[in-house]
């Protein structure tokens, strides 16, 4: 006895949300077995079609691909089973949930109907209500599924759009870039010349000197730019050399000068120091945005301070400020790019460049960048270099390309 169906959860009217009906077929060589599940699926709203074997199944599921299968295993010329797998055996029909259908309740038919792929497995006679609700399941699936699909795809595109943003910003950014490196270059050496050649009144001294700082923090700004644009397509390669640190920190407080007149860094170099391997212009850049970075943070009153200590096969470089420090929940968030800490921390504006340079740079010769709380009040910036004779570099067409010896791997 075949009970009255019931109103199938999930699926509503044959369809899920706005969508269009869902296309069900089924193959039986039974009539009474097709009118009976018709008589049970045609209310739900589905659109139905019906096949008497397994020839003419596949005939219409080439014409149109349904969502769903109820395929009979015993029928005439091309039974169930091997129905399946000419659809397994079709790119346009491999996907295509299929319930085997039978009066053969054995578990050997069960379980090979499973091995071979099988959404599920109905058993004769007919329950209404396990009829609806299995078809239902599998709807709801192939719902998820083609939802998860489209999904796919507006990923896929949004992706793509993003990639090709991101490579136009970035040939954008390198372009400006190099237009203006060219004009400040020439700004910077004008400064140089008035400097050493001119005698200049208190009054244009000052001005010469603002002008001059206003130019190296621009210069700075756009070095930086430059290489981030480099680091995010992966062409940031240090061009290596040997390098004494004491020289490092000296150039970089040159340049500091001519930005910081009034302040001064103390800086510990101890004597005898072994020379790293590093890229001289990235790591003077390096330090010289942690020191910028730490004179923003310190009041005048209080000293900024620069270290260096010899370990084995490294050198270590610290700056140490005595600002308000860093919130420990923000340590994780002060090298993206962009990210600037609360502005009443800082007696100067920041663009959120400087320490993001700072952590590609040190990625790029393969070691780390730390920070830490200071005893008493600020933070440490620190990081590694390895010394000449711990490493050694080849190049490969894009740059130098750094190894640490194992003796000296930290």
């Amino acid at each position: 006895m075949v009970r009255p169906p019931l109103q199938s959860a999930g699926v509503k009217g044959g369809q899920v949300s706005d969508a269009e009906p869902f296309r069900l077929l089924i193959a039986d060589d039974n009539p009474e077995n097709l009118r009976v599940l018709t008589s049970m699926l045609q209310p739900k709203g589905y659109a139905l079609r019906v096949a008497a074997d397994g020839r003419r199944a596949l005939a219409s599921m080439e014409a149109t691909t349904p969502d769903l299968v109820l395929l009979d295993i015993h029928m005439p010329e091309l039974d169930g089973y091997g129905t399946f797998e000419r659809m397994k055996a079709s790119p346009a029909l491999a996907d295509t949930p299929v319930i085997f259908l039978t009066g053969l309740s054995e578990a050997f038919h069960k379980v090979k109907a499973f091995e071979m792929g099988a959404a599920d497995y109905i058993c004769k006679p007919f329950e209404a209500q396990e009829v609806l609700a299995r078809v239902s399941l599998q709807l709801r699936l192939v719902s998820a599924t083609r939802s998860l699909r489209q999904r796919n795809r507006s990923l896929e595109l949004a992706n793509a759009q993003l990639e090709q943003h991101q490579r136009f910003r970035q040939m954008l950014t390198q372009m400006l870039v190099h237009d203006m490196r060219s004009p400040l270059g020439a700004l910077l050496c004008t400064f140089e010349v008035i400097d050493q050649t001119c005698e200049l009144t208190a009054d244009l001294a000052e001005l010469m000197h603002n002008a001059r700082a206003s130019t190296e923090q621009l210069n700075l700004l756009v070095s930086s730019l430059l290489d981030i644009s480099r680091a995010q397509v992966g062409a940031l390669r240090p061009e290596l050399a040997h390098r004494s640190p004491a020289d490092l920190v000296d150039r970089a407080l040159h340049v500091l000068s001519g930005l910081t007149r009034s302040r001064a860094v103390t800086a510990t170099l101890p004597d005898h120091l072994p020379d790293v391997c590093c890229d001289p212009q990235l790591i003077e850049r390096v330090l010289l945005n942690l020191l910028d970075n730490a004179l923003k943070h310190t009041p005048e009153d209080q000293p900024v301070t620069i270290d260096l200590e010899a370990r084995e096969q490294a050198v270590v470089f610290r700056v140490s400020d005595r600002g308000p420090g860093i919130p420990v929940e923000e340590r994780d968030r002060i090298f993206d790019l962009f990210v600037r800490l609360d502005a009443s921390c800082s007696r100067r504006p920041s663009t959120g460049l400087g320490l993001a340079f700072c952590k590609l740079a040190i990625e790029a010769h393969g070691q780390t960048i730390h920070v830490e709380e200071r005893d008493g009040a600020g933070v440490i910036f620190s990081f590694s270099l390895p010394t000449a004779s711990a490493c050694t570099h080849a190049h490969d067409g894009g740059g130098d390309v750094l190894t640490v010896n194992p003796a000296g791997a930290q």
